[in-house]
């Protein structure tokens, strides 16, 4: 039996930002039998940015399965990407940051993808709020910003 993966995208009062960019819920839920439509539990509902989310979605994999509302996957990394990048891309504000966050999600090797993934459904499932869950995006952008600083560092010193 094949696992399968669902992002549900739901109206909710909208962000302000200067290019009149839409906003959505995301809900993040396992499917637990296709064929009978049981759903699980949402493991991480966080606001995203319409229609660049729904974007990278659809390139690492996501087909949609109801015309801007639902997006169904049997890839469990495709599904852990989709939340690592929603739950960051919900305290970037602008566009570059959501390419260049793009570009790390899918770098991103299985185990570290794992973990954070695992540390955003924590937070949600224990608190059930925005702002820890932010809080959490925001280490997590951090982090990896940090990351790609340092390997641009050691490439320059490579071609030194």
């Amino acid at each position: 039996m094949n696992n399968w993966f669902r992002i549900e995208l739901k109206h909710t009062n909208q962000i302000e930002l200067p290019h009149n960019i839409r906003t959505k819920l995301a809900i993040f839920r396992p499917i637990l039998d296709k064929e009978k439509n049981h759903i699980g539990k949402p493991q991480l509902k966080v606001k995203v940015f319409i229609p660049d989310f729904v974007y990278f979605i659809r390139e690492i994999g996501f087909e949609e399965v109801k015309k801007d509302k639902l997006y169904e996957s049997n890839d469990y990394y495709r599904y852990l990407r989709a939340m690592v990048y929603g739950a960051v891309m919900s305290i970037l504000k602008d566009r570059t940051d959501w390419n260049d966050l793009g570009f790390i999600v899918i770098m991103l090797e299985p185990s570290i993808l794992s973990y954070l993934a695992s540390k955003l459904r924590n937070v949600y499932q224990k608190y059930k709020d925005q702002r820890k869950i932010k809080f959490l995006a925001k280490r997590i952008w951090e982090i990896e910003n940090l990351w790609k600083e340092i390997q641009k560092w050691a490439i320059g010193i490579e071609l030194n």
